[in-house]
C-alpha cells in the first residue's frame, strides 16, 4: 500500500464552509481511500473522512475487419 500526501493552501475566510476538489490520476484498478485534514492557523487539526472511491476501468477496443480482396 502506498500513502501519498497533497498539500494544498486554501484562503480563510469568515465563515464555515469551503470547496475543495482533487483529482488523482489513479494509474491502476482498485480502492482507494482518501482523507481530509485540515489545520488550523494556531496548529489545531482535525481529520475528516475516509472516503473510499472503487476505480474499475474499462476499456473496449475496435479493429477493422479486413479481407483479402481477389
Amino acid at each position: 500500500a502506498e500513502i501519498h500526501f497533497e498539500a494544498t493552501a486554501v484562503p480563510g475566510g469568515s465563515g464555515p464552509g469551503a470547496s475543495y476538489s482533487f483529482i488523482d490520476n489513479v494509474p491502476t484498478n482498485g480502492i482507494y481511500y482518501y482523507w481530509l485534514e485540515d489545520i488550523e492557523t494556531d496548529g489545531d487539526t482535525a481529520v475528516h473522512g475516509s472516503i473510499n472511491v472503487n476505480v474499475s476501468l474499462i476499456f473496449t477496443l475496435f479493429l477493422p475487419m479486413v479481407s483479402g480482396g481477389n
